[in-house]
């Protein structure tokens, strides 16, 4: 999930979205503990103000902050409401005006109320604590930040989130030391008839600033393809010894060869300013 280290009052000032998935995990991992000192108090009276908001919205996710010990209820703006949320970023700017955010809340409909590894990572990235309430039970679990990051192999696709581009990011930190920014991506842009072109309009700010030849490729160089689309669509990043790490949409993260159909279907190779001549 990557790891979005945008705090989320930035986050949400810029647009960029604030989301979780509701896929469950083990039962008593290390990341539930008895709620901070800021949310013990005044608990049963925002929580009862979350669930009966939780319960207004269903089947769509919920989602809100904890203000100064009070429940304040946000809009989910994302497109696929019943299984992820996006908090509406002037809802977010408005409760931060009435005092300190001190947690995040969200709602899991039909599924485990269990923190997914989309939930973990962006509780890591918003250093704040998470606490999400299943539905139809009631039931509550917290999830706080504890440095967790996802594996860079074998990862769940989730885009926008745990994707091809959070990929490539986290290997270019992981194996090179590199740390390039994120940039938010909307479902469908890599369409024919929408306007974006991601990749080519976040490379400068990301750092990648040399265009090389997909021959002459070294280690830490990206790989954009047009994949099941004529746009530069997705990602991958040059390991070295003919091997590329991506993480192709709806499969797992994976180490694969560099040749044959994804030399076909590449684009262009960008070099990071910071890897030229290293």
């Amino acid at each position: 999930m990557i790891v979005r280290r945008t705090p989320p009052a930035i986050a949400a000032a810029s647009g960029w979205p604030v989301v979780a998935s509701a896929l469950g995990i083990g039962r008593y991992p290390s990341w539930a503990s008895r709620p901070p000192a800021c949310c013990r108090a005044d608990m049963r009276s925002w929580q009862k103000d979350a669930l009966a908001y939780a319960r207004d919205q269903a089947p769509r996710e919920m989602c809100g902050l904890v203000v100064d010990h009070r429940f304040v209820a946000c809009r989910n703006i994302h497109g696929n409401p019943r299984h992820h949320f996006e908090i509406a970023p002037a809802d977010y700017l408005a409760a931060a005006e009435t005092g300190t955010v001190q947690a995040l809340v969200h709602s899991h409909v039909n599924v485990s109320a269990n923190p997914s590894a989309e939930d973990r990572v962006h509780c890591e990235a918003s250093a704040l604590p998470w606490y999400i309430v299943g539905l139809p039970s009631g039931t509550w679990v917290e999830c706080h930040p504890r440095g967790y990051t996802l594996p860079l192999l074998e990862r769940p696709f989730i885009h926008g989130a745990i994707d091809c581009w959070a990929c490539t990011r986290d290997a270019l930190a992981a194996y090179f030391g590199v740390e390039v920014q994120d940039f938010r991506r909307t479902d469908g842009w890599w369409h024919p008839d929408r306007a974006e072109d991601l990749y080519r309009a976040n490379y400068a700010r990301a750092g990648f600033v040399q265009e090389v030849d997909p021959d002459a490729l070294q280690p830490g160089d990206m790989i954009v393809m047009a994949l099941a689309s004529p746009k530069p669509c997705h990602s991958g990043l040059y390991l070295g010894d003919g091997r590329m790490i991506h993480h192709p949409p709806g499969g797992l993260s994976t180490i694969t060869p560099y040749g044959g159909y994804w030399r076909d279907i590449t684009v262009e190779c960008m070099r990071h300013r910071e890897l030229i001549d290293a």
